[in-house]
Parts: C-alpha cells; structure tokens; sequence
C-alpha cells in the first residue's frame, strides 16, 4: 500500500504485491515466520526459498532419498549439450542448475500445490527483466529493516537474552492495552513514514479479519 499506485506504477505495484504474497505463503508453508528482513532478502533473490520449499515437497513424497539421485541425473543431462530433453531454458541460465533441476523433477512427478507453482512462475522469469519489476518493492524494505526499527519491527523470536515484550494488535486490543509510537520523524521522516504506514496497514488488516470472523459468526 505504500509503494506508488498511479498510473503505470500500479501494474508494478500489483507484481510487488503479488511477489511478496507468494514468499509470505511460502515461508508459511515451510513453517517459518514472516519478516521484513525475510522479505527484504528474498526480494533480491527468491532461489534460496524456491530450493527449499521445493526439497520439501521432494522430500515428502519420497522420504528414502532417492529422489536427490534422480535430480542429480537431471542436472547431469543439462550438461549434455546432445540431449534434447533436458534443456536448460534460455531465461533461467543465469539461474542454479541444481535448483532448476530440482524444478524439473517435482514438475515431472506432478508434485506441485498452489504456492510451488506460484513460486515456479515467479522463478521462471527472465532474471533481468524480474528484477527490474520488483526494484520498487526493495527502497521500501530498506526503511523497514534499517538500525533499530528492524529490532522493533522483525524481533528475533529464539533470542533468549532479548527480555522485551513481543506483541502483536490483538493482544493490545483484548488487553485494552494503549500504544504510544515515537517515531521520531523529524530524525529520519522517511523510516518514519514507512514504519508509521506499515503499522496502521497492519492495524487495518487485523480490522478487517475482525469483521470478517464477526460477520460469520452473526450469520450462523
């Protein structure tokens, strides 16, 4: 909601959108928790999450192992400039080998859920063009994990030493609880404005998945 939206920066805005959507579901299904230093990271290279949400799914439907040997003879074929079956796509070269190897074999064995083959799409564009589409998306997550707003924003839930509170909107809300927001704008407007954006964005959200349960339970 904070990246620009007039124009032709909505059809980017809406890719960004898009993007961000399929790494949030995709750490959720590795049973992650979402960050902004997460989405900052992979919104520079999505390779690492497409590998390892894709082992997963290897790994599940073939809990032997042996599915690591048949994506080591795909990786081979690549090699073999006369084998015609298995040819790297010219838009994903730049890309691991190994990764897209990996690709190949889950898409053979039919193993795909939804946010694979979101994450495949995603993957298989052009490297170049792609990053291109989502530079918007990286300015904005800059201001979201710089200094001390990554500590407040993206807290370290495994940090034993961290004795601060986590908490989120509706602990506040059923708590009854006031939050006070300094954010030192004239310091630093334009974390300010990102930060300060990102919570009532957040605020909003919640708000609407309180109607939408609300309503739900009126109609039954």
């Amino acid at each position: 909601g904070q990246l620009p939206g007039e124009g032709q920066s909505a059809a980017f805005r809406e890719f960004v959108w898009r993007y961000v959507n399929v790494i949030a579901k995709a750490l959720t299904g590795l049973g992650r928790k979402v960050d902004y230093d997460q989405i900052k990271d992979l919104g520079q290279d999505i390779e690492p999450l497409v590998r390892d949400y894709l082992t997963m799914l290897a790994s599940r439907a073939d809990p032997t192992g042996r599915w690591q040997r048949e994506v080591e003879f795909i990786i081979d074929a690549f090699r073999d400039n006369d084998n015609k079956d298995y040819r790297v796509p010219r838009e994903m070269i730049s890309r691991d080998h190994a990764v897209v190897a990996l690709l190949r074999y889950c898409k053979d064995k039919g193993l795909f859920d939804s946010v694979a083959a979101s994450l495949a799409r995603t993957y298989e564009y052009d490297r170049g063009y792609f990053d291109k589409l989502v530079s918007s998306l990286l300015p904005l997550m800059e201001k979201l994990t710089t200094g001390m707003a990554s500590e407040l924003l993206s807290p370290d839930y495994l940090d034993q030493a961290d004795e601060r509170p986590i908490f989120d909107w509706n602990q506040i809300i059923r708590s009854g609880g006031i939050v006070y927001v300094g954010l030192n704008a004239l310091t630093n407007p334009e974390v300010a404005g990102a930060v300060g954006g990102a919570m009532f964005a957040d605020l909003t959200s919640m708000a609407g998945r309180s109607e939408e349960y609300t309503s739900e339970l009126q109609s039954h």
